[in-house]
This record gives C-alpha cells, structure tokens and sequence, in this order.
C-alpha cells in the first residue's frame, strides 16, 4: 500500500515504553513491539505510523545487543493492547518471548548509559498489519533488565 503525498502528522509523537526484567544470553528477547493495526474505529486502516526515535537503557555492567526488527517471529505469541483504542492505530506487546525471524533493520549496543537511535534516516513506516520490535540479548554474564521507549508519529 501506498499512500501519495506528503506524511500529515496527525497529533504529537506518541512514546511507548517497557521494562524487561530479565533478559538472558543466547536468543534476542522481545523487549516492545509496536503494530499499526488493521481495522481502525470499524473502517480498513489507511493510517501509516513511523517510528523515529528508539532509547534503550539496561542495568547491565556489560551491556546488551539491541536489535530492531520489522515484522519479528516470535517463538510464542504476542498478545496486542491498544495504545489508545479510539484515538490511535498503534498497539503494543511486551510478551518476554524469544525473537526467531523477521527483518533485522538496525542493530547496536546499549549500556547502564542508555543510547538514543534517530531512525529518521531510515524511513521506517509500518502500514497496517505491519509491526517494529526492539528485542536485547546480554553479551556476557547474569540476567538484566532492559527498558525499550520507542517513539512514533502517525498520519491522517
């Protein structure tokens, strides 16, 4: 789907956030996912969202591998909940299930610093069905929390 013209921002950018308490080694753990919905106030959905600013922050001493995909497999299932039902498309899940496919669309390390990624460049936009997910892994050592805010504007 295309829509032609320029992106209207509807409102003001909307931030999404949570906090994963344990985040392990081995497999990238979802820490938020975000999806434009497919049905909005009982029409097809036609609204795009973009996301544009991602922070991650962990308690971790060594850190952790971020990684953001598009459209992520995960091993169980998410479970969706309105970002706000009746005045926007997102929907959020924090399911802490392990990552297994999608489309890896930027990856880095973040720390007990926390580091802020500026997606602009990147033209992201998810139209309708279509989900973002920041998922973490620890390099090395013991579990850790891991908080993901993603932040995202929507069209009219």
């Amino acid at each position: 789907m295309f829509n032609e013209g320029p992106i209207v921002v509807s409102e003001a950018p909307r931030p999404v956030s949570n906090t994963q308490p344990t985040v392990t080694t081995g497999n990238f753990t979802n820490i938020l996912t975000l999806r434009n919905r497919l049905v909005f106030n009982g029409k097809r959905n036609s609204i795009e969202i973009e996301p544009f600013i991602v922070a991650v922050v962990t308690d971790s001493s060594k850190g952790v591998l971020v990684q953001i995909s598009k459209n992520a497999v995960p091993s169980g299932d998410f479970i969706f909940a309105y970002v706000n039902k009746d005045q926007s498309t997102s929907e959020i899940a924090t399911d802490g299930v392990a990552i297994t496919g999608g489309t890896p669309t930027v990856s880095f390390v973040a720390t007990v610093l926390g580091v802020n990624v500026d997606l602009n460049e990147l033209g992201l936009f998810l139209f309708q069905g279509e989900s973002f997910t920041v998922s973490a892994q620890i390099i090395s050592g013991s579990p850790a929390s891991v908080t993901a805010t993603v932040t995202s504007v929507e069209d009219q």
